[in-house]
């Protein structure tokens, strides 16, 4: 079956670009085993033994927990950009064939977004184990403290100081062919051992992952797409049929069911092996002349089944009428994405928004936050200032303010003014903590605690309610924004409120999949409370992940 040459070209390029994406997140997987390894060997030279002892590897203990933490969070980081970038890639090429028919009103029309992709990968829910990345790199990384472990353990065995233990883990962190000869005879162990290949391997199929199932969204989603094409890697005969027989790739090659050797419906391809290098593609048989002549008739009125298929399926945010996508297409609205503002899901047209009062600044609690009392004096007095601030504007109840400050609780800037139940926080350079109000006086909401894990430079996010509650979750130095946002993703994913026998979740909630003015009065207040427990969930679990999180309602 003939391809598109401008669709063909666009999709080789994003692969090409994806096998670069691969080649550097190893690079930077390698630097991170590479800097723990050495920050390991400082350490076991800082410590000053002549000998090795039980005692001092008790002591040298902590200060692996602690190197391994920083690992596993730098492995996660690593990985998830790289799938990111990865997922990205197809996406963009088939925007670029759109913008190539149609121009930009094309490209808006046909958009697709890798968000629910990038979900589906964090949490695990394509993946038979249900394991999430973070549990993935969790047992891929845990190999390296077991390792050190081991080496502690020998290097009490052979008597050796800490001196000849960083040595050893110096030569720990090399290609096994570059160790010196006799050093797997002291950690036999170890011996052909290579430091990162769990996480190495860990990181290529999920980016592999990644790119494949947004080439697929992609090709299922584009009514010009017949079938999608699997092709052997030029490795594939070396690599794996004349060391170990054909496998699984060599029968989807091969696979025929009258759309020609080789060829799938995009929504049957199967995902690829760990590692696997064949490519997969969609193929568009038409000419763009063609395609774009076929659209602009669908347009000013001419029925087409494929493209009235494809609009009752995909094409909800599109306004035929006036030939333009909405602003709010696909799910760009998913609280995920938002990393510059708090927001809140409408819970109830009848949700209460309190006035500040004189009496609610003064109820604003002192924070315990922190070990240093004089820090959560000057938190209590932000929040009450905030409030004040609130008051003396005369803004409508519930509009929403933001300030932040710096590491030492000194104001940064000017208030932010915001809309009834939103505003933007700013985001500066350095260090900072981020306050603003909620006209209700409840909890986080789920975008709040995703905005704040998106921010390095915050090191904490409240809400200070109109009724002088507060809310304050603060990053502590063992805190793992990483893993709190993984959790986030999936818990976006989770049943929140059922309706009429369908679960929804607070995905379909924030991008309106619910008409909440189907509910009653008694189902909208069962539905706000859902919805506000579910925020004191989220936040509660921060604690989890090194968070400290405090709360004191009006």
């Amino acid at each position: 079956m003939a391809n598109n040459p401008h669709y063909r070209d666009l999709m080789r390029q994003a692969r090409r670009d994806h096998l670069v994406n691969i080649r550097q997140v190893s690079g930077q997987i390698a630097s991170l085993y590479e800097d723990a390894a050495k920050d390991l060997s400082s350490q076991a030279v800082s410590m000053k033994k002549r000998t090795l002892s039980h005692r001092w590897a008790t002591e040298y203990a902590d200060a692996l927990d602690k190197r391994a933490r920083e690992l596993r969070a730098g492995l996660y980081d690593v990985t998830y950009q790289g799938l990111k970038r990865s997922a990205n890639l197809p996406i963009a090429a088939d925007g670029d064939f759109w913008e190539a028919v149609g121009g930009q009103s094309f490209r808006d029309m046909f958009a697709v977004t890798p968000d629910d992709i990038l979900t589906n990968l964090i949490t695990g829910q394509i993946y038979q184990d249900n394991k999430g990345l973070s549990d993935r790199i969790w047992t891929a990384s845990k190999t390296f403290e077991h390792d050190i472990d081991y080496m502690v353990n020998r290097g009490i065995a052979e008597y050796k100081s800490a001196y000849e233990l960083a040595k050893d883990l110096e030569q720990y962190v090399k290609p096994k062919a570059k160790r010196d000869w006799d050093w797997g005879k002291v950690y036999p162990h170890l011996a052909g051992k290579q430091i990162d290949y769990n996480a190495q391997r860990l990181a290529r199929t999920a980016i592999n992952h990644s790119y494949f199932l947004a080439n697929q969204k992609v090709c299922v989603q584009n009514p010009y797409v017949e079938v999608m094409h699997w092709e052997l890697s030029d490795a594939h005969l070396f690599r794996q049929v004349i060391p170990f027989g054909p496998d699984e790739c060599d029968d989807y090659a091969e696979h025929d069911e009258g759309f020609g050797m080789g060829n799938w419906t995009p929504e049957e391809i199967p995902l690829p092996h760990p590692q696997c290098l064949c490519v997969q593609y969609g193929v568009v048989p038409e000419s763009l002349e063609v395609i774009g002549d076929e659209i602009g008739r669908w347009i000013a009125g001419e029925p087409n089944v494929r493209l009235d298929s494809w609009n009752a399926l995909y094409g909800r945010n599109y306004d035929r009428q006036n030939g333009t996508a909405s602003s709010d297409a696909g799910v760009g609205n998913s609280p995920l994405q938002n990393d510059a503002s708090s927001g809140r899901m409408k819970t109830d047209s009848d949700t209460v928004y309190h006035d500040v009062t004189d009496d609610a600044i003064e109820r604003v609690p002192r924070v315990s936050v922190s070990d240093d009392e004089v820090f959560n004096e000057r938190y209590q007095k932000a929040g009450q200032d905030l409030l004040r601030t609130v008051k003396a504007s005369g803004a409508e109840a519930g509009t929403e303010f933001s300030i932040v400050y710096d590491r030492e609780m000194n104001r940064i800037g000017e208030y932010i003014r915001g809309d009834v139940g939103h505003v933007k926080i700013d985001n500066p350079d350095e260090l900072y903590h981020a306050l603003h109000n909620h006209g209700s006086g409840l909890t986080f909401s789920l975008e709040d605690l995703v905005g704040f894990t998106r921010r390095d430079n915050m090191l904490s996010i409240s809400a200070v309610g109109n009724n002088g509650s507060i809310y304050c979750l603060m990053s502590t130095i063992d805190a793992d924004k990483n893993g709190y946002s993984g959790y986030l993703y999936f818990m976006q994913n989770e049943p929140l409120y059922e309706f009429n026998g369908i679960s929804y979740t607070y995905g379909d909630l924030i991008n309106k999949r619910l008409n909440l003015d189907l509910l009653n009065k008694e189902q909208r207040e069962d539905f706000g409370t859902k919805v506000v427990n579910f925020g004191e969930r989220c936040a509660k679990a921060g604690e989890k992940y090194g968070f400290r999180y405090f709360k004191q309602s009006s």
